[in-house]
């Protein structure tokens, strides 16, 4: 652990793990004394393993009344039969238990953006289970502290799980600033800078290949728009 904590090269933070209580560490994370509780979760696979989760979350939601808390993570469980596709469809009597007790916590659903369904079984074809595992709460203090706070859940990377990205104040929605012109298509070059584009080296999941792309393209775009189409009603006069 110290030898991870220290390639993270950050400092002046704390670094919190279960590294005490599980020899995979399933929780690394780091705090830097912001006045905000988290409470990150992992549920274990059983119905009666992860009722500690839920005695867990009645107990703490009289200890943080007056305090921002935050709670996400992997719940292995599902709200709804909407939560889930494949396999098994029937709703069983210990499959309540996390809507019940999400209920009497009080707690709020934050806003998300992204995937729905957060966890995939691996498998192709009518053998695909997907499922909405993995959530983000919050409570009446949270929301009063910071009531654009959302969570996004990500594309999956090497895991069957998605990431999720908690933001209290997310940024203002600016305009975009990048328009296409349908004449750049008809520029010299600019088949040849498509092509450059897509054969260009891009790395982790399609999106993020794809993202990169599209960037690489845009700055040829940006000079050719700069060379040819700036202001072009100013200049057509």
């Amino acid at each position: 652990m110290e030898a991870v904590e220290a390639g993270m090269g950050i400092s002046d933070w704390h670094f919190l793990s279960n590294i005490q209580h599980h020899h995979l560490c399933r929780f690394l994370g780091l705090e830097d004394d912001s006045a905000f509780r988290v409470t990150f979760v992992y549920g274990l696979n059983t119905p009666a393993e992860r009722a500690a989760i839920w005695s867990y979350l009645i107990t703490e939601k009289t200890h943080n009344t007056s305090v921002p808390w935050g709670i996400m993570g992997d719940f292995n469980a599902i709200m709804s039969s909407m939560d889930r596709q494949g396999g098994d469809s029937n709703w069983y009597s210990h499959m309540e238990d996390y809507p019940n007790y999400v209920s009497q916590t009080e707690l709020i659903h934050l806003l998300a953006t992204g995937m729905h369904y957060t966890w995939h079984n691996g498998r192709p074809g009518d053998a695909t289970i997907l499922k909405k595992l993995d959530w983000a709460w919050g409570n009446q203090q949270l929301l009063t502290q910071w009531s654009l706070a959302k969570a996004t859940f990500q594309t999956r990377l090497s895991s069957d799980h998605n990431p999720i990205i908690l933001s209290l104040s997310p940024p203002p929605l600016r305009k975009p600033r990048f328009n296409f012109l349908n004449l750049w298509t008809e520029k010299e070059g600019y088949e040849e800078a498509v092509t450059s584009a897509w054969n260009g080296v891009a790395y982790r999941n399609p999106i993020s290949k794809l993202t990169t792309k599209l960037r690489s393209l845009k700055e040829f775009l940006h000079q050719l728009h700069q060379s040819h189409t700036y202001h072009i009603s100013a200049r057509v006069s």
